[in-house]
């Protein structure tokens, strides 16, 4: 029994990730600001230029 708690627990915790994901990737395409930021800080340098 303790390993299927264990698993209605970790879904739960994924339910709730993908939720506060959705939340956040809707923010970001809603405003330009938040949109900007991801942009530059979620695109790598390149190494040397």
């Amino acid at each position: 029994m303790q390993v299927s708690s264990s698993v209605s627990a970790m879904e739960a915790l994924r339910a709730r990730i993908r939720a506060q994901s959705k939340t956040v990737a809707e923010h970001i395409a809603a405003d330009p600001d938040a949109n900007s930021f991801i942009g530059d800080w979620a695109t790598p340098e390149l190494l040397g230029h």
